[in-house]
């Protein structure tokens, strides 16, 4: 057995002491500068964890920056074991996984912030996921954002975000009252109002009404303008029937092809238009199927032309005409003829006509169907009586009277919109 010398044993005594003071001043006998660890572990500022610590290990080893709470030397690379990188660095504030590797996507040999995270790779806050990858449900994944943009959807509609596990935009709402357009030139103005373009409709179908006859009366054989003193009479070949919308209508029924009972006559006033505008209105329902034409609304008592204005149906080709003189000899005369209108088909249809000034127009279930152009306002004086159905005089071998159904008839002193007239086709 070997023995130590008196001078050796008392310099290895002295080693010992050296050794252990040095290990008390590492221990914490003198102050040590205050770095990140003196936080709590698992800290808001915590970026490794125990799944980087087991999924970045490489035979048994993980490398690390780790923060030294130096202000010279912020932080260290260090290499060491799976259960080290857990026990003495999971949640410490500042540590994070990094490489050496070039190759690698955490190459950050000198800790300067750089590298990214693979897919896969369980996410934190100090590396971020490498372009294309998506922190989601605890691992970098492809983002499938990736080159979408969120555009509003519409107009009532603001830019949504991304969700990067579906790709899909969200759509959020845009405030109520956001100006929008509902491409509905009769609804002014438009706002939006829970994510929806809504209009107020801009239709007026009241104003400068000269007369109307709604046929709702419980018998007799008066028809009451309501809003005028032109009262229509009932002819003998007319019944009280119901309208579309449950209340009163009027049915002529003709007994023979010319019936000159067919009627409802509403004396001279509704026709006297003269060269102002108008408008003329009504709900129709026939079919008629005869060869021939036959009256539907006017003061037409001539067989050619003459001071009127006159709307016919012809069954055989499913016509429907409007037309218009000042007098005998055609002046200023206009017609519009509709082929083939649907009037026949034994549905409820809405009809009007209007003029103003040298133009005239036709429009069916709120649709303009036809226009015609005049010389010069048409002079209409209004010296025959104005009629629904039969208003010839005559019985003309080509002509019948329709057997039809009449609601709502109106007139105006003012041409009406397109969008007054389409407001009038909603019963």
């Amino acid at each position: 057995m070997r023995h130590i010398s008196s001078s050796l044993s008392t310099r290895f005594s002295m080693f010992v002491l050296v050794s252990l003071s040095a290990g008390a001043v590492a221990m914490g006998c003198v102050a040590a500068p205050t770095d990140s660890h003196d936080e709590p572990r698992g800290s808001t500022d915590s970026a490794l964890t125990e799944g980087q610590c087991e999924y970045f290990e490489v035979n048994g080893k993980v490398q690390i920056c780790h923060a030294t709470g130096s202000a010279n030397h912020p932080y260290t690379v260090l290499r060491l074991s799976e259960q080290a990188c857990i026990d003495g660095h999971d949640g410490h504030p500042g540590d994070y996984v990094t490489s050496t590797d070039p190759s690698s996507p955490l190459y950050d040999p000198t800790c300067q912030g750089q590298g990214c995270l693979p897919k896969n790779a369980p996410c934190g806050p100090m590396v971020p996921c490498c372009d294309g990858l998506t922190c989601r449900e605890g691992t970098c994944q492809v983002d499938l954002c990736t080159g979408v943009v969120c555009a509003p959807l519409d107009a009532c509609h603001t830019a949504g975000t991304c969700d990067p596990s579906t790709g899909l935009c969200s759509n959020p709402v845009a405030p109520d009252g956001t100006a929008c357009d509902d491409s509905d030139a009769c609804t002014q103005p438009d706002t939006c109002q829970g994510g929806v373009c809504t209009g107020t409709p801009a239709a007026d179908t009241t104003s400068n009404m000269a007369h109307r006859w709604t046929f709702d009366e419980a018998g007799g054989s008066t028809a009451l303008d309501s809003a005028g003193t032109s009262n229509g009479t009932l002819g003998s070949s007319t019944s009280r029937t119901v309208s579309f919308d449950g209340s009163g209508a009027i049915t002529l029924t003709p007994t023979q092809q010319c019936d000159l009972n067919a009627h409802v006559d509403f004396g001279l006033a509704p026709g006297q238009f003269g060269t102002n505008a108008f408008t003329v209105s009504y709900w129709l329902k026939t079919t008629f199927n005869a060869p021939g034409s036959g009256d539907l609304i006017g003061n037409r008592v001539e067989g050619s032309a003459g001071n009127f204005l006159s709307a016919r149906l012809n069954g055989g080709t499913s016509v429907a005409s409007l037309e218009m003189y000042e007098n005998a000899a055609g002046t200023n005369g206009a017609g519009v003829n509709v082929s083939p209108s649907p009037l026949n088909d034994g549905s409820w249809h809405h009809v009007a006509y209007t003029r103003s000034g040298t133009s005239l127009k036709v429009y069916i279930d709120g649709v303009l169907v036809g226009s015609a152009t005049s010389a010069a306002p048409t002079n209409l004086t209004g010296a025959n009586s104005f009629r629904i159905g039969r208003r010839l005089p005559t019985c003309l071998s080509t002509f019948s009277s329709i057997p039809a159904s009449f609601d709502d008839v109106r007139t105006y002193s003012r041409e009406l919109s397109a969008c007054d007239v389409a407001a009038m086709t909603t019963p």
